[in-house]
């Protein structure tokens, strides 16, 4: 019996973006909702969350799904139907309110990997784009289709591809792009002027009367009361301090800027 699942596409669309696919044999039992998938569509591969299982489609007919990203799901059940709420009241595709859900990093377009089947090639006939395809397959290795297109700039490569795939003279597999985010780093500033030091100094952090002299005291009045690195933004909205106050400060060794 074939399963069906609702999956809502990462792709830009006006629609919901939520679109019928089947589940073949060896992913049977295996993707349940708040999964990540890869499905096709169109004739992208594109990454999705699997919304719900079902035992019938709304349409005749469906594509399979091709791949589980991980059978850990991204999202729970509440987070999906906050998603559906806010899709609901704010009018917005639902794929797009899901999107914004996922964790940073999870969010990614996907790309396929092209290789060649070393068996597939005897007595074929190419045309000269497939020919320079192979060829640079053959030389480099295995390569995405990003990697692929700036190998072959202009050139229609992903037509010339497809008949080839469908031959078996290349395997094609989609995969994951690496996630582009990086951790998040935040700048901290701490005093390191001992009290005697602070004393004698703070009253030539600047030109008295000037507002760069009242932001740079308060800020050491304010990082003088902190046992601990402070966030930079909560020393300048405690005290009005800029970046290039506490950069002036530290360059007069009565304070340190770090991040963690």
């Amino acid at each position: 019996m074939t399963t069906y699942v609702q999956v809502a596409v990462n792709v830009p669309l006006s629609g919901p973006g939520v679109f019928d696919y089947h589940l073949p044999d060896e992913l049977e039992g295996r993707v349940q909702p708040g999964c990540l998938v890869i499905v096709p569509f169109g004739r992208q591969t594109v990454q999705g969350l699997a919304l719900r299982l079902a035992p019938e489609s709304a349409v005749p007919e469906t594509r399979a799904l091709l791949a589980l990203v991980d059978e850990q799901p991204a999202l729970t059940a509440a987070q999906m139907a906050l998603a559906q709420w806010m899709a609901e009241e704010t009018l917005s595709p639902l794929a797009a309110c899901i999107d914004g859900m996922l964790p940073p990093g999870l969010s990614q377009h996907t790309d396929t990997l092209y290789h060649l089947n070393p068996d597939g090639l005897q007595g074929v006939t190419l045309t000269p784009l497939q020919s320079r395809l192979i060829e640079l397959l053959r030389r480099r290795g295995e390569l995405r289709g990003r990697q692929i297109e700036m190998a072959l700039p202009k050139v229609r490569w992903r037509e010339a591809a497809e008949p080839l795939v469908h031959k078996g003279i290349l395997i094609s597999q989609p995969v994951l792009m690496p996630p582009a985010v990086r951790p998040k780093k935040a700048r901290t500033a701490w005093l390191i002027a001992s009290p005697v030091t602070l004393a004698e100094r703070i009253d030539q952090v600047a030109k008295p009367g000037s507002a760069a002299f009242e932001r740079r005291r308060a800020a050491l009045r304010f990082l003088q009361g902190e046992a601990l690195p402070v966030d930079i933004a909560w020393v300048s909205a405690a005290s009005g301090a800029t970046l290039a106050d506490l950069q002036s400060l530290a360059e007069k060794d009565l304070v340190a800027l770090g991040e963690t």
